[in-house]
């Protein structure tokens, strides 16, 4: 029995890595029905389905039956933490990612960045750039830099905007947009004479 759910999980699998929905939509149902709603695997795709058409309160009821089944499961956790901000119910987003963080093994940059994304939208600056200053210390992801040069812009910190821009091309040299912000940043600065001698060596 084991073996034949692992082979109907390797199919929901493929057909929904190959973004045939339709046909992963009716093998879940399948699978639902078989298990009486136990398939953990099976209800975290249509959880995943149901995000990509728009479905979002459907997907975090999917996403909570999966907790239900695997409260240990990190990525169940996570998801549901998705969907409550995707719903704009930040506050229970943030408090999702929180247990996503007591529960995790080993540090996750996502549920770093995802918190301080959470706190930005409940005016909690602070907290957000140590989420995200955090974030970035795991993994220099370009995402993470740019959501804290936002905060800085917000405050009215134009020099910590382009402290951390500087950051971040030193490890993404090619970003456009990066460069794009900086030029714009230093524009608005008093270091636009500093700017033009940098593209002036360039």
């Amino acid at each position: 029995l084991i073996e034949q759910e692992e082979n109907r999980n390797w199919l929901i699998h493929l057909h929904y890595s190959r973004r045939e929905f339709g046909i992963c939509k009716i093998l879940i149902q399948e699978e639902l029905e078989k298990s009486n709603g136990m398939c953990e695997y099976a209800t975290y795709i249509q959880g995943l389905i149901l995000r990509h058409e728009g479905k979002i309160q459907e997907s975090l009821e999917y996403f909570q039956m999966c907790h239900t089944l695997n409260p240990r499961n990190v990525n169940n956790i996570k998801q549901v933490a998705r969907s409550l901000y995707l719903l704009g119910r930040h506050r229970l987003a943030i408090e999702a990612y929180l247990e996503a963080e007591r529960v995790v093994s080993t540090p996750d940059w996502d549920i770093y960045h995802s918190l301080g994304m959470c706190l930005v939208h409940v005016e909690e600056y602070m907290k957000a750039k140590e989420y995200l200053l955090t974030a970035i210390q795991m993994s220099h992801q370009e995402t993470s830099y740019n959501e804290l040069a936002k905060i800085h812009l917000f405050e009215k910190d134009i020099q910590g905007a382009i402290g951390i821009c500087n950051a971040a091309l030193e490890w993404y040299p090619d970003s456009c947009e990066l460069s794009t912000t900086l030029g714009l940043l230093y524009m608005k600065s008093d270091n636009i004479r500093e700017h033009l001698k940098g593209l002036v060596l360039l």
